[in-house]
């Protein structure tokens, strides 16, 4: 509001006879008052507008992008950075949790299924097919499923490994670390109050 609007909304809240006699040093008072709601409430719709992505700017504008892991680049304008904050990604989505794990595997893909759907036990295609894992249904879960995770067996020829005591030989076991990396890039990325199990195949 304005500050005449203050003004006549404060003389609602007094008697009617303090204004009576018109007194010039009581209206200057209350005019001065009104120009102090009239410099809060501008304030404080500016302070709203900050708090929303398209109309924020500057220092409100890179909180946002903070909050978000979206930093501002050098010399990057508003409405440009604005574009970026709000472009913000799904990362905890099926799609984008595969691409994660696949990304920290040493060989293959990972499957990820949701475990209320049991329709692979019926389908023609999987009920024989030793591809296939069946277990028993977790509700708001998911399993992430890998092949066995040990190193090709080229790689004893590979000029790169041939030298290293970690993989000359091998190993018949995967290991513990890739698997604690992936718990926790999986922890970081899914939603919260999901459950997940990660299962490697034997084979």
């Amino acid at each position: 509001m304005t500050k005449l609007e203050w003004f006549e909304k404060l003389k609602n809240f007094l008697p009617s006879w303090v204004f009576a006699q018109d007194e010039p040093l009581m209206r200057a008072h209350f005019m001065g008052l009104a120009s102090c709601l009239e410099a809060l409430d501008e304030e404080a719709r500016e302070h709203l507008k900050q708090t929303f992505i398209e109309t924020s700017t500057e220092d409100f504008l890179d909180a946002h992008g903070g909050e978000r892991g979206i930093l501002r680049s050098i010399g990057e304008y508003d409405r440009a950075y604005q574009a970026r904050v709000r472009s913000l990604s799904n990362q905890s989505n099926f799609q984008a949790i595969k691409r994660l794990v696949d990304s920290l595997l040493i060989r293959g893909q990972c499957q990820i299924n949701e475990d209320w759907n049991e329709d692979n036990f019926f389908g023609r295609a999987n009920f024989f097919d030793r591809a296939s894992v069946f277990i028993s249904p977790v509700h708001d879960s998911f399993s992430i499923i890998v092949s066995k995770q040990i190193r090709e067996p080229e790689s004893f020829y590979s000029q790169g490994v041939f030298a290293n005591r970690g993989g000359v030989f091998g190993s018949n076991e995967s290991s513990l670390i890739l698997f604690e990396l992936i718990m926790n890039a999986v922890n970081q990325a899914k939603a919260a109050g999901t459950f997940y199990r990660i299962i490697e195949r034997g084979g």
